[in-house]
């Protein structure tokens, strides 16, 4: 994935660094092909459960979230929490026909300067497949796990 200077990626990390802080559920990469990096993430499906990075910011502005993901059919429709406040209350993951099949989602999310712990939770329908997040703005950073 080619990203400019003001974007950076952050990959499902089985020691759970660089920004990755942790998933209610598994890291893999037995289930499905496609992927990138070491795998993906599987979240159980149960309210509540979600997949957590950790960024920094330079300057409160607007940055853009994208997920790289896979669902074979239905929508689910998980919500957004930045330090533990909820910013979005659904974003739409569409089905992508395949769980070999992966697609993007992006969303503007607007964060203050500093370190922001970002979470994807589920209302109850669960989340899709999480291959990696791209955080687009201005210089963001993957910052230490709270």
């Amino acid at each position: 994935i080619p990203l400019d200077a003001n974007s950076i990626i952050i990959q499902e990390d089985p020691n759970y660094t660089n920004g990755f802080c942790d998933v209610n559920g598994v890291i893999t990469n037995t289930t499905t092909t496609g992927y990138t990096g070491y795998g993906y993430c599987i979240v159980y499906i149960a309210a509540g459960n979600g997949v957590d990075w950790s960024i920094s910011v330079p300057s409160d502005s607007t940055y853009t979230f994208k997920w790289r993901y896979s669902l074979t059919s239905g929508t689910r429709t998980p919500r957004l929490l930045v330090n533990d406040s909820e910013v979005v209350s659904s974003i739409s993951f569409p089905a992508t026909g395949a769980y070999s099949n992966w697609s993007y989602v992006s969303e503007p999310v607007d964060l203050l300067t500093g370190t922001n712990n970002i979470r994807l939770e589920s209302t109850g329908n669960g989340i899709p497949y999480i291959d990696f997040i791209i955080i687009s703005g201005d210089n963001p950073s993957p910052a230490s796990c709270p």
